[in-house]
This record gives structure tokens, sequence and C-alpha cells, in this order.
């Protein structure tokens, strides 16, 4: 029985997906109640992305969960991936998870001080992942 499969179990009235980890790395899941409508949309090892009918205010809405790639030198593939899940739909989005980044340094605990480069891909200038 998988990780996922023993979660749902002790919880009773839940579903959910879970794409497993590779090591230490990755590994997404996302749980909701089993009275809930839930389409999965997309997965990979860093995302997962579902449709919700019927729950709040809109009658259809997205929910994407994130985990952004931890290696300095695919910190771009985190807002590609974001921006390409974006252009799938035009309905109501809530994005949610981990981006494995900051955007200051007093965020971060311990360990050497990051170099501040790639939050800019965070924000709305350069060609970001906030830009039309």
């Amino acid at each position: 029985m998988s990780g996922m499969e023993v979660i749902k179990k002790k919880l009773g009235n839940y579903d959910g997906v879970s794409v497993g980890c590779r090591g230490r790395s990755g590994g997404v899941a996302l749980l909701w109640e089993k009275s809930s409508q839930i389409s999965l949309l997309s997965c990979s090892s860093h995302h997962i992305d579902v449709m919700v009918e019927g729950v709040g205010s809109q009658d259809s809405w997205r929910f994407t969960g994130i985990c952004g790639w931890a290696e300095t030198s695919h910190k771009t593939k985190t807002c590609e991936l974001i921006k390409d899940i974006h252009r799938n739909s035009d309905l109501p989005w809530l994005l949610g998870g981990d981006l494995n980044e900051i955007l200051f340094n007093f965020e971060k605990k311990g360990g050497r001080f990051k170099e501040l480069a790639s939050p800019r891909l965070l924000q709305g200038d350069s060609g970001g992942m906030w830009s039309p």
C-alpha cells in the first residue's frame, strides 16, 4: 500500500492523487473530501492541476499545487511550468505549494546567502511569470 493510500485510509472520507518523489526531491500530493467533484487535468513530479466543481462561489475553478525545482540551475523551469499550466484554461485559478524560491535573504535560515537574481522571475518585470 502506497503512502497516499495509508493516509487516505486513516482519514476515511478522502480521495486524492500523488506523484512520487525521486530520492529526497520532488513529489506532490493532493487530498480532497470524497463528496467534492475534482477532475485531474494534469500532473508531473512537480505539479498537480485539478478542476474543482461546485465548491465555493464559482461553478468551476482550478487549483494547482506546485513543488518547484530546488536546483538553482533549474529555477526557470518552475516559472515555465506555471506559465504553461496557466495558458491551459481561463477558469479562476488558485496556485499553491512550494516554489523553492525566496525574494529576500531574511526569509532564509542558515546556510550561505543566496544570489537573488532569479526572484525577478516571480515578479512582473523582465518577462516574469506574471507578465502577459
